[in-house]
Formats: C-alpha cells, sequence, structure tokens
C-alpha cells in the first residue's frame, strides 16, 4: 500500500523495488516457522519480517504506522495515547480500578517475551476456523489483508458468505454535522460472520469514525441480535462475528 495503494505513492520506488527483492526471505522464515513451529526459527522470522518490510517504512516516512494518512515529527504515537494514558492513571481512576500501578500504552518486558515464545509469527487461521464454527462473537481487525483470510476461511457458511455481495453501511442517527443515513461503510453477513469495512479511518477506527462504530449504530441498523434492558444493553446475546476493516481512503 505504501508503493501503489490507493492513497498515492508514501515510499521511493527504489525502497519499494528493494523490499519486494527482499521479501521472499520473509515469507521463507515464516513458512518455516508455521512448518516447525518452533520459538527461535518463529523469532528469527519476526525479526527478519520486521527489518526487511516494516522498518523501511518506520525509517523512511514520518508518517503514523498505524494510518498512512497522518504525518510525524519525532514522536510518531497516537497523540490520544497519552491522553489515554492521563486519564487512566488518575488516582480516582485507579481506585475504580482497584490497582496502585499505572496504565501504560505498551509493556516492552511483555513484548519481548512474547517476541521470544515465536507466537507473533504463528499462523491463527486454524483458530479462526474453528471459532466460526462454534459461534464466537467478535474479532476485529486492515482492509486487504483481512478481506483476504476471511474470504479463505473453511467453515460450515463460507460458499454462502462468500457469495454475498457487499451492502452498503449508513448512520442510523443525525448526529452533529452527519447526517441520518450518511454512507459509512459496506458489510456483507452471513450466519454467525459480519465482514464490516469502514470508510476514511486507520488503525484507530474508533477515533476517525465514531459514529459508524458507535455500539447503538451496530445494534440499531445492524439489527443483530441483541436484548435491550432499561438500564443497559446486553452485548452478550449478539450471534455474529464483527470484523471492523478499516480502509485509509474511500474508492
Amino acid at each position: 500500500m505504501g508503493c501503489n495503494g490507493s492513497y498515492g505513492r508514501v515510499l521511493p520506488q527504489d525502497v519499494c523495488d528493494n523490499m519486494l527483492r527482499k521479501y521472499p526471505e520473509c515469507y521463507r522464515y515464516m513458512k518455516l516457522c508455521r512448518e516447525f513451529q518452533c520459538p527461535c526459527v518463529c523469532t528469527l522470522a519476526y525479526d527478519s519480517c520486521t527489518e526487511l518490510l516494516l522498518m523501511p517504512y518506520v525509517h523512511v516516512n514520518q508518517r503514523i504506522v498505524y494510518d498512512i494518512r497522518r504525518s510525524c515529527h519525532g514522536n510518531c504515537n497516537l497523540k490520544e495515547i497519552r491522553l489515554v494514558e492521563s486519564f487512566m492513571n488518575k488516582e480516582e481512576n485507579k481506585q475504580l480500578f482497584n490497582t496502585t500501578r499505572n496504565f501504560t500504552e505498551c509493556n516492552y518486558t511483555v513484548f519481548d517475551h512474547f517476541r521470544a515464545s515465536g507466537e507473533l509469527m504463528e499462523s491463527v487461521v486454524v483458530y479462526i476456523e474453528e471459532l466460526l464454527n462454534v459461534g464466537i462473537k467478535v474479532l476485529f481487525s486492515n482492509w486487504y489483508g483481512t478481506h483476504s483470510w476471511v474470504h479463505k476461511l473453511e467453515w460450515s457458511g463460507a460458499s454462502h458468505f462468500n457469495s454475498q455481495r457487499y451492502k452498503p453501511w449508513v448512520l442510523w442517527k443525525k448526529t452533529g454535522k452527519r447526517k441520518l443515513g450518511e454512507l459509512v461503510g459496506e458489510k456483507k453477513t452471513y450466519g454467525d460472520l459480519t465482514l464490516l469495512r469502514v470508510y476514511n479511518a486507520g488503525h484507530a477506527v474508533s477515533k476517525d469514525q465514531p459514529e459508524a462504530v458507535f455500539y447503538k449504530n451496530i445494534i440499531y441498523y445492524g439489527k443483530f441480535n441483541c436484548v435491550t434492558t432499561k438500564n443497559k444493553t446486553n452485548l452478550e446475546n449478539y450471534y455474529l462475528i464483527l470484523i471492523i476493516i478499516v480502509d485509509n481512503k474511500m474508492f
């Protein structure tokens, strides 16, 4: 997407060419990881793919990795994360969670152990297929990648789901400058699986398009099965898998 995506080029051609040449090395390690399921091989696969395919984007661009549209200078973390940390670390909020420890965006000690386990590069497709067939409720995740693997899942409703056409996803009510019925994405549904694509959103979809993914828009417009009581909505009564696919540019 950084080389010839619909949003436009953000990487120089020589960088793109070099990444394309090095991709087979990344793929080879990934294949070995999934064949042998050995932590040392899977860690090597993660390090190789990160260095060959992610780092060029990080080093060449001053753009946020979560959203190709947004530039950053020096600190490429989403500024909203700092606001979340500040909110969560207020003493009254820590008391609500019955903790004395501070909230942080990432714990790199935990991440390093997770990386060393090799699990970062193991395929989870087989688990997703099993979850679909037992009615698991919610999955959240990017457009091309998610669209591709969702349509390759082997589950009881696969052929029916894959044959469905996308339908408009609109706002269920007028909110601020947003109009009732405004097109904000598209979805397709069969059985327990709903695939939702949200237009004009990055990784932080709830910030970029809050109205589109606000739970009432999902409940009322999506007409998914849930039970509403006087005080709360029982979200345990969903019978679907909702995969939110964020899309950097509507096209």
